[in-house]
């Protein structure tokens, strides 16, 4: 039953439904994408859902086509997004198991083979015999290559769902094995997908319905998103994320003890040449006193302070203070290595490590320690 007629393409029911579709697992896809501020851990969904939405919306047209060259046109401008899916679910199930980089050799494998399918079927129509129209619409014929199309999807999809079925085994149990198990449901259902969508392509006069079981699977997958978040909640998306919302510096100690002081889009080197200087500043609300104080504390307790700048790459400024016990204890920049790294032969890395370190005064061995504070200011 023809629902519409728009310049001389009828949809039906079945052309609709494949056009929702494809509107739907497109605007969920940039949906995540969007929520999850576009990192990489968002574009795998993004990717497979811009795949599905190819193939949905080509298969809309190619129902509705007029004649069966308009629809085999449409047919292979859905094989822009039908070769791609497999290596879209299989790079979503390794991005959320975080293996990303183990897995990467097979993952670009996939996608060549994919983008080679693309490329032969729109050049050469394989592996199409001929365009039927049904009831419902214009819908290919396969033969032999059909099946070999059917076979490597079905491959692809296996090891997808190999991957994550493995990760599930060595779950604990809770939380990390019930969003597995919703995954691996999610994923189990693109075989059915691939029986219903692929059946009328060897004679069988079944629609496709590949589209319901879509929008279940753009569902459940958005609905995992949002429950467990693909991206891992890591430090680097932590700091990122809050960087944005910050106006002024973030204190950082990091793993080599440096304190880093995060802030600033860098100076020009003439700027940078006075920024120690009382009073000196560039912006309306500075007072110039800033760094002004930083080098005047630093000296007058022994220290250094050095500064590196570059515009639109932030501004570094190192201060060195003595570190000791004693107060009162005199400050002495040039210390020999700990006697220790000279005796011990054997480790010479460890003791290169050591002694290229900034040293200052300490009471023990004559060795020291300097407190390093690395930081970005906005000057």
């Amino acid at each position: 039953m023809t629902l519409a007629t728009v310049w001389g393409y009828a949809f039906t029911l079945h052309a609709v439904a494949s056009l929702a579709t494809g509107i739907f697992a497109l605007s969920l896809g940039l949906s995540v994408a969007s929520r999850e501020r576009m990192a990489a851990g968002s574009l795998p969904v993004l990717r497979l859902t811009l795949a599905a939405a190819i193939w949905f919306i080509a298969n809309a047209f190619m129902y509705a086509a007029p004649d069966a060259a308009a629809a085999e046109n449409w047919w292979k401008a859905s094989f822009v997004g039908i070769p791609v899916l497999p290596a879209s679910f299989y790079g979503l199930a390794i991005g959320f198991l975080g293996i990303s980089g183990k897995k990467r050799v097979l993952h670009g494998l996939m996608w060549a083979s994919g983008l080679a399918i693309t490329v032969a079927t729109i050049g050469t129509g394989w592996p199409n015999l001929g365009m039927v129209r049904h009831d419902w619409g214009f819908y290919p014929t396969y033969g032999w290559g059909g099946a070999l199309l059917i076979l490597g999807l079905s491959v692809s999809l296996g090891l997808a769902y190999y991957e994550l079925w493995r990760a599930r085994s060595r779950a604990k149990p809770g939380v990390d094995q019930e969003r597995l198990t919703l995954l691996i449901v999610t994923f189990s259902l693109s075989f059915v997908s691939v029986v219903t969508d692929f059946a009328p392509t060897f004679g069988s006069n079944t629609p496709p319905v590949a589209y319901l079981i879509a929008i279940v699977q753009t569902s459940l997958l958005f609905w995992i998103a949002g429950r467990y978040r693909i991206v891992q909640f890591t430090p680097a998306l932590a700091m990122e994320s809050t960087w944005e919302t910050l106006a002024d510096g973030v204190i950082v100690c990091d793993l080599d003890g440096a304190i880093r002081v995060t802030n600033g889009s860098g100076m020009d080197q003439d700027v940078a040449a006075r920024a120690f200087e009382p009073f000196f500043t560039t912006r309306p609300e500075g007072t110039g006193m800033g760094l002004a104080t930083v080098y005047g504390i630093a000296t007058r307790a022994g220290g250094d302070v050095e500064i590196e700048s570059a515009v639109g790459s932030g501004t570094t400024v190192v201060v060195r203070l003595p570190w000791t016990d004693d107060a009162s204890a005199p400050y002495d920049p040039v210390v020999p290595p700990p006697p220790r790294c000279r005796q011990r032969r054997r480790n010479r890395a460890a003791c290169r490590r050591q002694s290229s370190r900034p040293t200052g005064h300490q009471e023990h061995a004559g060795a020291g320690r300097v407190l390093r504070a690395r930081g970005r200011f906005r000057h």
